[in-house]
């Protein structure tokens, strides 16, 4: 998991971006809340959510928005992205 969003992050640097905000408003939903269950085993995000990170990108023909929501924390007084982890049960 860590190696495909490290290797996602990468291919994203090479798109212009328009903007880049912080916000508190989730319009995909509780992040700290979501959890899913694959294989058997539940994940859920390794850190608390409290906001989101909204990178913008040039809107490809036809689209309204282009871009990526990053689930936010705060780890050790610095911002971290928050990624989705197993959980022990």
């Amino acid at each position: 998991m860590k190696k495909l969003s490290e290797d996602s992050f990468k291919g994203l640097m090479d798109i212009p971006m328009v903007s880049i905000k912080i916000t508190t408003e989730h319009p995909k939903g509780r992040p700290e809340t979501l959890t899913y269950v694959r294989n058997g085993i539940t994940y859920k995000f390794n850190l608390p959510v409290i906001a989101e990170l909204v990178v913008e990108n040039s809107p490809l023909p036809k689209e309204k928005f282009s871009g990526d929501y990053y689930p936010l924390a705060v780890k050790d007084g610095r911002y971290c992205i928050a990624q989705m982890a197993p959980i022990a049960h």
